[in-house]
């Protein structure tokens, strides 16, 4: 049944409507508000990307927060 889905999925011709979409992104929740979203855009520093690559551990990976 999965299969089948991603199958008809990836056939589609790619025409949604603006409704269609709008419909479909209800589902994704939004974990990122404008504020941080405009943060996130933001330049990253030397100095930060220093500190954070400094700050990691001898093969460890950050956790999801981190």
């Amino acid at each position: 049944m999965g299969r089948n889905h991603f199958q008809t999925l990836f056939k589609a011709d790619g025409k949604a409507t603006n409704a269609e979409t709008v419909r479909i992104t209800q589902y994704f929740p939004s974990f990122v508000n404008d504020e941080d979203n405009n943060a996130l855009m933001e330049e990253v520093l030397e100095e930060e990307l220093n500190e954070v690559l400094h700050n990691f551990q001898k093969d460890k990976s950050l956790r999801p927060n981190g």
